[in-house]
């Protein structure tokens, strides 16, 4: 098994080491602890391969909804102010 350090990753995904720690720490990028305490964070090319699939934005869905979805709401759009001069 290829493990690579967070430091690695970060090099691999032209990311800062702190942003690896976060992403690890939400989830969004699987790791394995390894030894004692939390362990040293090891990652394998797969779990960043995955990450990077769960990131990637297709041109077809809205660059405003980063999961693709459209909104869901059914209110009209409100106007940037009332015409308060009259006819």
């Amino acid at each position: 098994m290829d493990l690579m350090t967070v430091k690695e990753v970060a090099r691999r995904l032209r990311f800062s080491a702190s942003l690896v720690y976060q992403l690890v720490d939400s989830g969004k990028l699987g790791c394995h602890r390894i030894g004692n305490g939390r362990g040293a964070i090891r990652i394998r090319p797969e779990d960043v391969d995955e990450y990077l699939k769960q990131c990637r934005h297709d041109r077809m869905k809205s660059p405003l909804c980063p999961t693709g979805s459209q909104p869901t709401s059914t209110k009209p759009p409100q106007s940037a102010a009332p015409n308060t001069t009259g006819p």
